[in-house]
């Protein structure tokens, strides 16, 4: 039994540290040919408008979390790699590299359409996205029960927010004068599905017989396809019965099937008919999603010292979601107490039907539930708030810049800063150098390379390249082994093409502009020919 919780217990939290995701790129902040610094401040502009199309406008892959390292789980002990739950490593040893609350969160934006172009007086926006936006909250006492099995622990503040959403976007950027630059975003916001997991309170005490479990929480769900049964309204009570205790008679089954009493305890609530489905009639179930949102991108540029000195500030996805009850539930649980004992090995083997209810509920006979009302269930946005400084030199070939990134989620806070090292060494190319500080330490830096020239735009970059490795992992039938980075926070690659349409052209027509171009281009072929002659 304590092989079993270990093993399971550390394959979800070594799948949380692997799997964070996040939709924008740091490092292309202070590229100016680039369309994914847009996404961060809709004031900073691309130098032409684009055209993205599915597939095309953006591949990438972004292992990242907030908290999380390897290096927190590796240790160098007598020339040799081990993992934290090697008997060298002390559980002290192991603890004080974690925090009290370890966070993580996902942010995964699917660009579906987009165009955008600049006209006389601004330049416009319209962008079509699936997004997939949450956080998880882990305590460290989840980790203290992996490396000292058997003590009690508190898991309270375990939490897990998911929301998926599609989004429309319109957007506006124009300049106010000569020196700033001013641009804003409104989207609509289409909720796909919801979900949260809260538990305040989580009591755990093990040994090499029994492990007890008392818990208090929440759980908000909004899913489409479906549909929550006989859970009553707001503030009602009921007892979801686990099927623990003999099979019911008829008339006990339909009655399972009605709401709560509200009063204490209320009627009972098979487990099996708690919910029924709908995906297979799919326009219906499309059609009872009802769930609407809005949100707002709000950015400045402001340059000064003849362009040389560059401000900018933004606010991003500041917005929520208004979660219809059709397909929604919210309920809040009674204290639950538990034990679990192991399975009997024997029986499987000999070809006994394990049920999982009976083992992991056989001292819970039913589980007392209030409806929280579903009615009322918003979830916010994982709002961002950016500032960046930067300063050119060299005719705009060469700039340093460094950005504040912060984001909050509905569980955390992340929190990042990113100096980034930035080269245009001509109109239709440049790449940038970039290291972000407060969670990746000196482990890591950014690189990015942006070809914008007429008729497309290539970009491919990531915020993360790590520097330190550690063991390799061996892949025997290949005769090779693959490094593993022990001491950065995130892994990623963004790539992306999208198709070029109009320079930037403030206070002209387009005509008006070639036309200005072309007089431009002849200005300086006539300038090279002088300097020839003086030669």
């Amino acid at each position: 039994m304590k092989t079993f919780f270990k093993t399971t217990i550390l394959a979800v939290l070594l799948t949380c540290v692997s799997l964070g995701a996040s939709a924008q790129i740091k490092t292309s902040y202070f590229m100016e040919g680039s369309t994914f610094r847009y996404d961060m401040n809709p004031a900073l502009t691309p130098q032409r408008g684009y055209l993205k199309l599915p597939g095309l406008s953006m591949v990438g892959v972004d292992l990242s979390n907030t908290l999380l390292s390897l290096d927190r789980f590796l240790y160098n002990k007598n020339g040799e790699t081990v993992t934290f739950m090697h008997s060298s490593v002390t559980t002290e040893e192991f603890l004080k590299k974690l925090n009290k609350d370890n966070s993580l969160g996902f942010d995964v934006n699917v660009p579906l359409f987009g165009v955008a172009d600049y006209g006389k007086r601004c330049f416009w926006s319209f962008d079509w996205n699936v997004r997939v936006m949450g956080g998880v909250n882990v305590p460290r006492d989840l980790f203290k029960l992996l490396k000292s099995f058997g003590s009690d622990v508190n898991l309270g503040n375990l939490r897990v927010d998911a929301n998926a959403y599609s989004q429309a976007a319109l957007g506006f950027a124009f300049p106010i004068g000569k020196h700033v630059t001013f641009g804003f975003k409104v989207k609509g916001l289409w909720g796909l599905a919801h979900a949260t997991v809260n538990f305040d309170d989580i009591g755990l005490s093990m040994n090499k017989d029994v492990a007890n479990l008392t818990a208090h929480g929440y759980v908000d769900a909004n899913i489409p396809g479906i549909v929550f049964n006989g859970i009553g309204k707001k503030g009602d009570k009921f007892n979801v019965d686990l099927g623990i205790g003999g099979d019911k008679d008829e008339k006990s089954t339909r009655e399972s099937a009605s709401a709560g009493s509200g009063e204490e305890g209320g009627n009972s609530i098979d487990l099996k008919k708690l919910y029924t489905t709908t995906f297979n009639d799919i326009p219906g179930t499309i059609k009872n999603v009802k769930n609407g949102g809005v949100a707002f991108d709000l950015g400045v540029k402001v340059s000064l010292l003849k362009d040389h000195l560059r401000l900018s500030a933004s606010v991003v996805d500041l917005g929520w979601i208004w979660w219809n009850k059709t397909n929604g539930a919210s309920v809040e649980t009674s204290k639950i107490q538990m034990s679990f004992d192991g399975v009997n090995l024997s029986d499987m083997i000999n070809g006994k039907e394990l049920d999982v209810n009976q083992v992991l509920t056989h001292n819970l006979n039913e589980l007392t539930v209030t409806n929280r009302g579903a009615d009322g269930m918003v979830s916010r946005m994982a709002t961002q708030f950016n500032v960046g400084v930067e300063y050119a030199f060299l005719r705009n070939h060469i700039s340093v810049g460094l950005l504040s990134h912060n984001k909050f989620y509905e569980s955390h806070t992340y929190s990042e800063l990113t100096a980034s090292l930035n080269f245009r060494p001509g109109k239709r190319f440049s790449a940038t150098f970039s290291h972000s500080f407060l969670n990746s330490g000196l482990s890591s830096m950014g690189f990015a390379i942006n070809v914008h020239g007429r008729g497309f735009n290539l970009f491919l970059g990531t915020d993360y390249i790590p520097f330190r490795f550690g063991t390799e992992l061996k892949m025997e039938d290949m005769g090779f082994g693959i490094p593993i980075p022990t001491d950065t926070f995130g892994l990623s690659f963004h790539g992306g093409i999208s198709f070029s349409l109009h320079e930037a052209h403030y206070g002209m027509t387009i005509k008006e502009a070639r036309k200005a171009r072309r007089a431009e281009k002849n200005a300086a072929k006539l300038a090279k020919i002088e300097r020839n002659k003086l030669k």
